[in-house]
């Protein structure tokens, strides 16, 4: 397909309404933990009836959810910008390999890469994770290389990923690592979005549509978080993963 060649698409009212819905439960989520995309995938495939797409269009709305979340992280004075920035180099490189991998995947194999991705959200959600090693130097840069790849590729989970290296791998406080996880998705979401948009996945109206709930969501989870937190969270993500991988596998015709 020509570059950004499904660029428009027409939206009806209750799908606005299901995509704004899905938006800003990922936004919330996202900014608290992780896995956010587990509401907006099947949303957008249920829309779109394209899981590349689906895929694809998601990142629209990650990218304009941590503008707002990188701002509120900023204003509240927890956002460490200048390790965030150093690694985002190594994510940057592996974000760009794994969108292009992504790009390339037929509809079949990457919806059930989609359900597989929703799958490991709701094991990271219900099993203890094991200690992370202390990163550094060149293993520091291999794990955000790594993490960038699947950042790249799939998205959906990658909040925890990059936690369990910011919290156990470098020692960060909780509230700081997800300051520095917001700045790090924001970076490498550039580039994937490019990515998907010279390959024509990228399907802009539905996915501004998703992206005002993701704002909203992550204005809202930002400030729990700086706060409070939030450890019931877990129960969510495990709910709205088994929903998204039914939805994914088991009714996944769209209605175009």
């Amino acid at each position: 397909p020509s570059p950004f060649s499904s660029a428009t698409s027409a939206v009806d009212l209750p799908q606005a309404l299901i995509l704004v819905a899905a938006g800003l439960a990922c936004g919330f989520q996202n900014v608290l933990a992780g896995g956010g995309s587990t509401w907006t995938l099947p949303a957008l495939e249920w829309v779109l009836g394209s899981p590349g797409g689906a895929n694809a269009t998601n990142r629209i709305a990650i990218l304009l959810q941590n503008v707002v979340a990188v701002i509120g992280f900023h204003r509240g004075g927890m956002l460490p910008w200048k390790l965030a920035l150093r690694l985002s180099a190594p994510a940057l490189a592996g974000g760009i390999a794994g969108a292009w991998l992504a790009s390339r995947l037929d509809p079949g194999p990457m919806r059930t890469a989609l359900a597989c991705g929703v799958a490991f959200v709701a094991l990271t959600s219900m099993i203890r994770a094991p200690r992370t090693p202390r990163l550094k130097g060149p293993l520091r840069d291999l794990a955000f290389l790594l993490v960038g790849v699947y950042m790249g590729f799939l998205q959906i989970g990658v909040g925890f990923a990059l936690i369990a290296c910011l919290v156990g791998g470098l020692g960060l406080d909780p509230v700081r690592a997800n300051g520095a996880k917001v700045l790090i998705v924001l970076i490498v979401t550039i580039p994937v979005l490019a990515v998907f948009g010279l390959a024509g996945q990228l399907v802009f109206l539905p996915g501004l549509v998703v992206a005002l709930g993701n704002m909203a969501g992550a204005w809202l989870g930002t400030h729990v978080a700086i706060r409070k937190g939030a450890p019931w969270i877990r129960v969510i993500v495990v709910i709205a993963a088994l929903a998204a991988i039914t939805k994914l596998l088991v009714f996944h015709s769209g209605p175009r």
